[in-house]
């Protein structure tokens, strides 16, 4: 069976690079790692997601904005 895949729009790609710089600078340490940080670079590299990582990427899109928007 063929793996769906999601590809990222400009906007997306913005966005998961901010992610990136959140948990590389320190900032968001309590909550995601290192290697989560390298998971997000190398769904940036590829220029695509997965389902099971679009509901991962969809929960840390509701702990950036409640962490850094609210």
């Amino acid at each position: 069976m063929k793996e769906e895949r999601h590809y990222l729009d400009t906007l997306q790609t913005i966005f998961l690079e901010k992610m990136i710089k959140k948990i590389d600078s320190g900032l968001w340490k309590d909550v995601y790692s290192g290697n989560t940080s390298r998971g997000l670079r190398d769904i940036l590299e590829k220029g695509f997601y997965t389902p099971t990582q679009k509901d991962y990427l969809r929960t840390m899109r509701g702990d950036y904005i409640k962490s850094f928007c609210i």
